[in-house]
């Protein structure tokens, strides 16, 4: 299955201008329908294979990028893309561009099925509610075998609650845990270090079941605030702050019976530790410290004092925060074994190989971050439906899997749909980091 080259180009004359026109290269077949719609038909040369049918809501805000409209497509089409560089996108038509061509670049992976992609302009503003309504009123979205977006998370709510459809409907962006709340058929890409702080916390105590285990984090602080009241009376009104390392650790111990294990709680109430080589097992049992907290100037002052204990067979386990941590050096992270959870890994080969082959298809350099986005969205739901030829029935049989950077691990929740719980444990190793579980 192929995308041609000429696609960023194909992108720019389709949306950016009045003329329809139908097209057809390669394995490519496009149509436009009106100004916030075309559809877009890759086929393999195996024309029994299933054919899927995707549809795309993205902002490409066509008429924020007036200065197109005048441009004479020809002349682009025939030249490369550095004709067109100079002009600059509107924010969220730059955003829908790179996701969609990133979500493009996955069918050039998956040669087992057919793909029909319908891509709507949602525009912005109060224009897209009544582009949305349209969809809702006139399309069929139980045709749909998946929709993506809209981008954004107030389109994004008012869409999928006004479908009545149970057509999977993906959020690439958010990670506001009520996006998927009392809908079964949402899909919430990013991960949150609350979806996975229990299994994280299982992996610790299982780990480590005979080593000494101090878990180490902020306590609730009381403020003493005095204000003279209109009767000249001095009053005493109590402020109590509940840092977010309180919620982090019932998240990790509440289903651990720490009875069982070599424990210790230490709960401090300043962003500073005054000492803790005394709570350190020196006996020869090993040291494993967890701090729960994203609090960067309470974990590198920890970290900082554990380090001068000299410890050389500590363990430190933190939260996503001590990825790419900048506070300390890499030389002391590696001698702590400082380890933590992320949802993604960081493989500059990887990316290093995805932008190389972005560039070779569209000749265009594009922020990575939203293009690898739609990439790995592309390469996971495409690989369900190829395994499988539907996605609600199917999603539980798909195991954890990383696709480009990020671990892909979608999980029926309580409330509603399904989040991405997939996530790694990573450890700080050879100026680098090495992937624990």
């Amino acid at each position: 299955m192929g995308v041609t080259n000429k696609l960023f180009f194909l992108c720019s004359f389709v949306l950016y201008s009045n003329l329809s026109f139908s097209l057809e290269s390669n394995n490519l077949h496009s149509h436009k329908i009106d100004s916030s719609f075309f559809s877009f038909l890759f086929s393999s040369d195996v024309q029994s294979l299933p054919t899927f049918r995707i549809g795309l809501l993205l902002p490409f805000c066509n008429e924020k990028n007036d200065s197109l409209h005048n441009l004479n497509i020809d002349s682009i089409l025939s030249n490369n893309s550095s004709n067109i560089e100079p002009y600059k996108f509107y924010k969220k038509s730059s955003i829908s561009i790179d996701f969609f061509l990133g979500f493009l670049l996955s069918l050039n992976k998956i040669n087992e099925i057919n793909v029909e992609l319908n891509i709507y302009d949602i525009d912005e503003g109060e224009k897209s509610k009544t582009i949305l309504n349209n969809f809702l009123k006139n399309e069929n979205s139980d045709d749909f075998d998946l929709i993506i977006g809209p981008l954004y998370i107030d389109n994004f709510l008012y869409f999928s609650k006004n479908s009545s459809s149970s057509t999977p409907i993906v959020n690439p962006f958010s990670k506001k845990s009520f996006v998927i709340d009392s809908l079964e058929n949402i899909f919430q890409v990013q991960s949150d270090v609350t979806d996975y702080l229990s299994q994280f916390s299982n992996y610790i105590f299982n780990k480590h079941k005979d080593d000494h285990i101090i878990l180490v984090h902020k306590d609730t602080v009381y403020k003493n605030n005095f204000i003279i009241n209109e009767f000249n009376d001095t009053l005493n009104l109590i402020d109590t702050i509940v840092p977010d390392d309180i919620f982090y650790t019932n998240l990790m111990i509440n289903d651990i019976d720490t009875t069982n294990f070599n424990f210790t709680q230490i709960k401090v109430a300043n962003t500073v530790i005054d000492s803790i080589h005394h709570k350190l097992d020196t006996m020869g049992m090993k040291n494993i410290v967890v701090i729960p907290s994203n609090d960067n100037v309470f974990v590198t002052d920890i970290l900082s004092k554990l380090h001068a204990c000299r410890d050389s067979g500590m363990t430190v386990y933190g939260l996503n925060n001590l990825f790419d941590f900048e506070y300390l050096s890499v030389h002391e992270l590696m001698d702590l074994n400082v380890s933590f959870p992320h949802s993604s890994i960081d493989t500059n080969s990887v990316i290093s190989s995805f932008i190389v082959d972005f560039y070779n298809e569209y000749d265009y350099l594009p922020q990575i971050k939203y293009a690898k986005k739609g990439f790995e969205i592309g390469l996971y739901f495409f690989d369900l439906l190829s395994k499988h030829q539907s996605i609600l029935n199917h999603i539980s049989d798909m195991e954890p899997k990383i696709y480009l950077e990020t671990q892909y691990d979608f999980r029926k929740c309580k409330s509603g749909g399904f989040r991405n719980q997939g996530f790694m444990i990573l450890r700080y190793h050879d100026f680098g980091y090495k992937q624990l579980f």
